[in-house]
């Protein structure tokens, strides 16, 4: 019988015991430039010599914190980057080389322009009281301060910074996806991939990785744009044009989950969710359950990954889900503080409309 090595179990204690204690330890661990290392993936949150510890700028929530040049926020030396180094524990036919490295951009510094960031002004050219202000460039560079602030508030205040940063669950759901490679790749080639709410969009490059032939990765506008940059920055703008992988807004609602579906040939055949249900941020009335309404037919397979929190909603997402969908459990971590399931439509729920359109019931 195999053993892991003793250094692994005391990283593995480690982790167990940050997760009791504060929860999201990779997450948590990356945000203050740790690195994460696990059998098949080595992940490093980059340190932007011109930016403060991104733990910090989190905390005061300025994105751009530190930075004094309004040159770096142009040539990328402003940018937080993670690297994620893929290791493949078999070498798979034709798709991707055993060992491949991912560099994503993520959180906010992108939404933080030069112009906004200069200061074209001191505390003696700063308008006041008695002074009259006759400068267009001031006025303008004010003006795109406050939008910018309006925005980055707006961000913060709804979440969507979340969707730029790394979270446990989106790498469990990776690891495991390269770990058990002989089984996901075989489900996986020239198969057409969704992913719900993507944030960085990690495990939706893996799949991609694996022989995907469409992946979408969709989530907020702001979320979306930042996936973009980084599908063209590791694989190149041709592989959007071609719909091979592509990123997109997506609000939860019917018609646009129907054109999207549409747009991806009309059957999907894998939907990735990663934490995706938490009652206090999306209410009681589970979007998640509304939208796999429109998304799924019998033969998609939804994985769907949780990290749990206190009143999530979790349970009863699944009591509710398990009326129309057979559950399965696929990896349990931390007792089972991170669960990753798989969901799959039963047979018959189904019903075919006089339009001819086949949908689930409205749960």
């Amino acid at each position: 019988e195999q053993r892991a090595p003793a250094s692994a179990l005391r990283a593995n204690f480690k982790l167990c015991e940050s997760f009791r204690m504060h929860g999201s330890p990779i997450h948590h661990s990356l945000n203050r430039h740790e690195t994460y290392v696990a059998e098949v993936c080595h992940i490093e949150q980059l340190r932007s010599e011109v930016l403060e510890p991104l733990h910090c700028r989190l905390l005061h929530r300025d994105p751009a914190g530190g930075c004094l040049d309004p040159h770096a926020l142009l040539d990328g030396t402003a940018r937080d980057t993670v690297t994620v180094d893929l290791k493949l524990l078999q070498q798979p036919p034709d798709i991707t080389p055993k060992n491949f490295q991912l560099r994503l951009y993520c959180f906010l510094s992108h939404m933080v322009t030069d112009v906004s960031l200069s200061r074209f002004w001191d505390e003696e050219d700063e308008p006041g009281e008695g002074k009259e202000d006759t400068s267009a460039d001031l006025l303008r560079a004010r003006d795109a301060r406050m939008a910018e602030d309006a925005l980055i508030e707006k961000v913060f205040h709804d979440g969507t910074w979340a969707g730029t940063l790394l979270w446990d669950s989106a790498v469990h759901t990776a690891e495991m996806l390269l770990r058990d490679f002989s089984k996901w790749e075989v489900c996986l080639r020239g198969a057409t991939v969704l992913e719900l709410g993507c944030g960085l969009g990690l495990p939706g490059f893996i799949c991609h990785l694996l022989g995907a032939k469409s992946v979408a990765l969709t989530d907020r506008i702001e979320v979306a744009k930042l996936c973009e940059e980084n599908i063209s920055l590791n694989f190149g703008p041709r592989v959007m044009q071609e719909r091979s992988m592509f990123a997109s807004e997506l609000e939860w609602t019917s018609n646009e989950a129907l054109a999207l579906k549409e747009q991806m040939g009309g059957s999907i055949d894998m939907v990735l969710a990663c934490d995706c249900i938490f009652a206090p941020l999306y209410g009681d009335s589970f979007p998640l359950l509304r939208m796999l309404e429109y998304l799924v037919d019998e033969r998609t397979r939804v994985v769907l990954a949780c990290e749990r929190r206190p009143c999530d909603g979790v349970d009863r997402f699944f009591q509710l889900a398990s009326e129309k969908f057979t559950i399965k459990l696929l990896l349990s971590l931390y007792d089972g503080d991170i669960a990753i399931h798989e969901l799959n439509l039963k047979p018959g729920v189904l019903q075919t409309k006089s339009g001819g359109e086949s949908r689930i019931p409205i749960i």
